[in-house]
């Protein structure tokens, strides 16, 4: 009885030692350091306009309801968009299972080489919701985002970066009757099992 107690003794000390000194080594150095609190960001003064013309035209398409062909179609067009802006763009389609059955699913997904390979994840969702309304255009649920991603796109396009920038337009995010493991957020699992 003894011998287990040193031994458990020796095992927590042990254990304590090395909490104690990993807990002692210098932070890391951040990847990129902060600007300064009152640095200017110069942001183009049409990027608003820039971003109402692409809702507007994404709005254009009609419903884009996930597993239609209007969320194929709006798919399609960002994808364009995005390659015109001169990104490499992928459509992943993928099918998933839903309170309706499996529907075919379209992420459109886009990167913006950096300094360094270390990057962020700028998203949005473009499908829209179903039954709200006949043809329910979606123009700010999903398009206001989208349309302000896209121009964002473009301005960063043009500027360093010393991060990669991922883009990634989701479908399927809009549930049809009630959010579960089948019902919505398609595309967001779709993108989070890739990762």
């Amino acid at each position: 009885m003894r011998r287990r107690r040193g031994l458990g003794m020796l095992l927590g000390g042990l254990l304590a030692a090395t909490l104690v000194a990993g807990g002692c080594r210098p932070a890391s150095p951040p990847l990129i350091q902060p600007a300064p609190a009152n640095a200017p960001v110069e942001v183009p003064s049409d990027l608003g306009r820039q971003a109402l013309e692409r809702i507007t035209r994404l709005a254009a398409l009609g419903p884009r309801d996930a597993g239609t062909p209007g969320g194929r179609r709006a798919a399609e067009w960002i994808a364009a968009e995005l390659r015109g802006l001169g990104l490499a763009v992928t459509l992943d389609t993928f099918d998933d299972d839903t309170p309706d059955g499996p529907r075919p699913f379209h992420n459109v997904l886009a990167t913006l080489p950096g300094a360094s390979a270390d990057g962020i994840v700028l998203l949005s969702h473009f499908d829209t919701k179903a039954g709200i309304a006949d043809a329910f255009i979606g123009a700010n649920d999903g398009g206001s985002s989208t349309g302000l991603l896209l121009a964002l796109a473009g301005w960063l396009a043009r500027q360093p970066r010393p991060l990669t920038l991922h883009f990634a337009f989701l479908d399927g995010e809009e549930c049809r009757y009630r959010y579960g493991p089948r019902d919505g957020l398609h595309g967001s699992r779709r993108l989070a099992g890739q990762m």
